[in-house]
């Protein structure tokens, strides 16, 4: 499974703990995969650590807007990564969207892989997702 998620905490953004089956099996530059294989996933940074703060960033929204993860700060924050390609990133999506429509305060950021925009905005469209995408041609977000 190449999607992922930080979870961000009130008083700052920590990363959750691992959890279920190859949870903790990723090694720098490589991602747990469902069955517990490493994927591995160009240009990403080392692993975060459990209770880290995740590193602050700006990214463009689908609507040309700049986003920084820092000025959500205080609340909670989703921040996933994922891909249009993405089987199981298809999968949760509706499920990101219910938890997304069910909460008041909670801001869902959803980072897309070595897409532009032009790939990711037919998806989201074609899915009704309404929170916030950010497409990352370049892995900058990713490898952060």
């Amino acid at each position: 499974m190449l999607a992922g998620a930080y979870v961000a905490v009130a008083g700052g953004f920590r990363l959750p703990g691992p959890s279920g089956p190859g949870a903790g099996t990723a090694d720098a530059g490589g991602v747990a995969g469902g069955d517990g294989t490493l994927v591995d996933v160009a240009g990403t940074g080392d692993v975060p650590e459990v209770g880290a703060l995740a590193p602050d960033f700006t990214a463009v929204t689908l609507d040309g807007d700049e986003v920084t993860l820092s000025e959500f700060r205080g609340r909670p924050v989703w921040l996933t990564f994922g891909a249009t390609w993405c089987a199981s990133c298809r999968v949760e999506a509706p499920d990101i969207q219910a938890a997304y429509e069910e909460s008041d305060d909670t801001v869902v950021l959803a980072v897309y892989l070595s897409e532009d925009a032009d790939d990711v905005r037919p998806y989201v469209e074609r899915l009704g997702m309404t929170f916030t995408h950010l497409p990352d041609p370049d892995e900058r977000l990713a490898s952060r």
